[in-house]
């Protein structure tokens, strides 16, 4: 176990800055694009497939993307989805 964690911090050693710095910048985009998605669709699509569908995105950015950027996108895409109500 401390050999992959080792292992871990001598690949990340100075890029890591840099994508919680990328990562960022992505949580910031992701609330521009879901306010701009919420206020488009909120007369024509049901609150709950609106939710459902900004989920389904932070799952998507999870899966291909890793944590560091999940967390950002979904935070920033409910808060971006609560203020366009």
């Amino acid at each position: 176990m401390a050999n992959r964690l080792t292992d871990w911090s001598r690949r990340y050693r100075g890029r890591l800055e840099a994508e919680i710095v990328l990562a960022l910048v992505v949580g910031g985009g992701a609330f521009v694009l879901a306010a701009l998605v919420s206020a488009a669709a909120r007369s024509h699509v049901p609150d709950v497939l609106l939710g459902a569908f900004f989920i389904l995105v932070v799952v998507a950015v999870a899966h291909f993307a890793g944590i560091l950027y999940a967390l950002p996108v979904g935070s920033s895409a409910s808060s971006a989805f609560a203020t366009a109500t």
